[in-house]
């Protein structure tokens, strides 16, 4: 059975069981890398993990067939005596135009998540450290931190990673695993700190303390880059758009001024 998801649309709902049974039909046909890779995706998304593998091909393929429609009833509607050649090349464009739209939609997603976690990863830190200032192991430290931060897809995959340590996965390999699939900066940051620590027996807390702040400090220079860009963003609105409209209203008077009158 489909899985529920309440928040979706009218349109969304109405697609979502058929998106479900063409993903179980296309996931027969994929290989175990192809899955692997989707996989990957599909966390780096935040998708339910019940989802079958081949759920963006899913998507795309019904994407692609509405946009054929879309593209051949467009063609017809604007050039009722063409031939079938100019239906079916509205139907390839139309087609080709919407298969890239869910694939665009998952990057812009996955953009998205990444900044979130780099985010919400600075607190998960401090969390962790005062856990274990407080006496706690390593484990139950980012079991605690992964339970009383918010939610979100860092905590997510902590708790996967976690669930796989206990059965039997090492916390070195699982946490690997965890940066390798979130693909971001300072989890692998976090990740190799926290072995260098277990190796030279390092304090844990200090070392997360420290880490934490440098992100913070990371993030905050990042902002003022962002910041420093922003004019020059600007500069080609100005030049296309505003620079010709001030010059147009200030070169009407004059223009008005040249234009021969009419006589009385």
């Amino acid at each position: 059975m489909p899985v529920p998801m309440p928040e979706l649309s009218g349109l969304q709902a109405w697609a979502w069981p058929l998106s479900w049974r063409l993903a179980r039909r296309l996931e027969r046909m994929l290989g175990w890398r192809a899955r692997d890779r989707l996989g990957r995706l599909a966390l780096l998304a935040g998708w339910p993990a019940q989802l079958p593998a081949a759920w963006l091909p899913a998507r795309m393929v019904l994407c692609a067939a509405a946009g054929g429609l879309a593209g051949a009833g467009a063609v017809w509607l604007a050039y009722p005596g063409e031939g079938a050649t100019a239906l079916a090349a509205g139907a390839g464009l139309g087609a080709a135009g919407a298969a890239g739209l869910p694939l665009w939609a998952l990057r812009r997603r996955i953009h998205e998540n990444r900044r979130r976690v780099a985010a919400d990863l600075p607190f998960l830190l401090d969390v962790m450290t005062l856990c274990i200032e407080a006496g706690q192991g390593m484990a139950k430290a980012m079991y605690l931190a992964a339970r009383y931060c918010p939610p979100g897809l860092l905590t997510r995959a902590l708790l996967q990673a976690l669930n796989e340590v206990r059965a039997g996965r090492t916390q070195r390999e699982a946490l690997q695993a965890l940066a390798a699939s979130l693909e971001v900066d300072g989890v692998h940051a976090w990740v190799a700190a926290m072995s260098q620590a277990e190796r030279l027996g390092g304090g844990t807390g200090t070392m997360l303390r420290a880490l934490a702040g440098q992100l913070r400090e990371e993030a905050f220079q990042r902002a003022e880059e962002a910041a420093m860009r922003a004019p020059v963003k600007m500069l080609f609105p100005l030049v296309s758009c505003m620079f010709p409209c001030t010059f147009l209203i200030l070169a009407f008077p004059l223009l008005v001024d040249f234009l021969p009158q009419g006589q009385p």
